[in-house]
Parts: C-alpha cells; structure tokens; sequence
C-alpha cells in the first residue's frame, strides 16, 4: 500500500469506474488496488480524489458535476455529460456531488438515496439510464439527497 493510504483513508477508496475505466488520482490509491484494476480497465487519471462521489459511471457515459472532471474526460474522448451541482443537499455545504446522491448496485440497477426526479437535471440521468437499459430505483417524495456514493462491490 502507498504511503499516501494511511494519510488519506477518507478518499483511498473512492475510486470511479465503468466496464472499461477507472477513475482515480494515483496519489491516492493503494497500490494493490490500482494494480487490481489495471488488469482489466484502463486508467484515467483525474485530479479529484473524490471520484466516485463525483461521478455517475455508466458503461458508455459519464455523468459529472466536477468540471475539472468533465474537461479531463473530454480531452480523453470518453463520452461524459456535465450536469449542475445545485439542488443536490449536502448536510454543512452549498450544494453537493452527483456521485454522492446514489451507486449502482448490480449492472443494471443505479439506486439514488433520494428522489432524483426533484433534481434540475434529471432528464440527463433518465435518457442515460434508459440508454443504457438501467433502471433507476429511489424512494420518492424525498430530497435529492448527496450521503456519499455507493461503492459497489460487483
């Protein structure tokens, strides 16, 4: 494991990825692990080390509200879509991050822990998911809530 794992705990494991990438600051990532995923997905480095809180990784499309992000995947001709921060909740801040307000929890099945048809850009989320045969599962008549994203395990 690097040295920067046991400086960085919080951000070590937030790591974005899809079918084919993932995405990370190498800085931050424990050597095993970025070792792990270099088998199998291409690397993609970004400066956030926030990733996975950053980003909604579909296997053809990005959803992010970093534009850091969306500029870095642009450069990288990967087909990412630039959504707003604003009306994402976040306990203690302005606003919060797209990855943050849900996770996948199988191939199929992106799960939003609050109603995401409330967000300003939900119409970019259903046409992706839609797509991309996903189906969007979250409870309704709830705030467009960030807890931090679902890491999945699959």
């Amino acid at each position: 494991v690097n040295s920067n794992f046991l400086k960085n705990k919080e951000v070590s494991l937030n790591i974005a990825f899809n079918n084919r990438f993932f995405f990370h600051n190498e800085k931050f990532t424990p050597t095993d692990i970025f070792k792990k995923l270099s088998k199998n997905k291409e690397y993609i480095k970004i400066n956030q080390g926030y990733a996975n809180c950053s980003m909604i990784c579909f296997n053809n499309t990005i959803i992010t509200s970093d534009i850091g992000i969306y500029k870095t995947l642009l450069k990288e001709k990967i087909n990412v879509k630039l959504v707003t921060a604003d009306g994402i909740l976040l306990n203690g801040y302005s606003n919060g991050f797209i990855g943050g307000t849900c996770g996948f929890i199988s191939n199929d099945k992106l799960l939003f822990y609050g109603d995401v048809t409330k967000y300003k850009d939900y119409d970019i989320i259903k046409k992706i998911a839609d797509i991309e045969n996903v189906e969007l599962i979250f409870p309704k008549n709830t705030d467009f809530v960030d807890l931090g994203g679902i890491i999945s395990i699959n």
